[in-house]
């Protein structure tokens, strides 16, 4: 049996174990990370410490144990399968090959949104949360929107939504929770 059948019989299983280790691996990258957090506020209560590297400490150890959790949930179906895995796998059919490319599309739109996200965060300085929010929300749904659903009046309901969204939040933070936010480029303008 070819190599690529054999992945091709364990695709779910084996994408659903991959995702977990990513899980596991991330959770431990954060748990590493959470030790050059500086304690700058302690409370102490019944001989425990509360501190702002504490509490991001304990929230990641709990994401390290549902990650334990999610192999010890995604590990034995794959060797299982692994282990009864027919000798020759017969080759892709049509519904198979439609599926593979709905999941290209899919991961294609992970990626996207992942860029997307960098970009709007290495931007905000520049734009601001209003203007850099717009445009990141506009891009956001527009990769997100199925191809049958584009068209002028999406298009339209897209950049109102794109727009309240930023301005809707930036005027609740700074104004009922006194929280600045970065403005960038709109500095200097009445309300901000």
């Amino acid at each position: 049996m070819k190599q690529s059948h054999k992945i091709r019989y364990l695709r779910k299983e084996l994408n659903e174990f991959l995702f977990s280790i990513g899980v596991l691996a991330f959770f431990i990258f954060m748990f590493i990370q959470t030790y050059y957090v500086t304690g700058a506020l302690s409370v102490t209560r019944d001989n425990v410490i509360f501190n702002s590297a504490n509490v991001p400490r304990g929230f990641v150890a709990i994401g390290i144990a549902m990650a334990i959790g999610l192999i010890m949930q995604s590990g034995p179906p794959l060797f299982r399968k692994y282990l009864e895995m027919p000798a020759d796998v017969p080759p892709f059919s049509d519904e198979e090959i439609a599926e593979l490319k709905k999941e290209r599309v899919g991961f294609l739109r992970v990626i996207l949104s992942v860029a997307n996200l960098t970009i709007f965060i290495a931007l905000i300085p520049l734009l601001g949360v209003i203007i850099g929010g717009w445009i990141y929300i506009a891009a956001q749904i527009y990769i997100m929107m199925p191809q049958e659903q584009h068209g002028p009046k999406s298009y339209i309901t897209m950049a109102i939504i794109a727009l309240v969204t930023p301005v809707a939040a930036y005027f609740a933070f700074r104004y009922l929770f006194s929280m600045m936010f970065p403005v960038g480029i709109l500095r200097g303008f009445w309300i901000f």
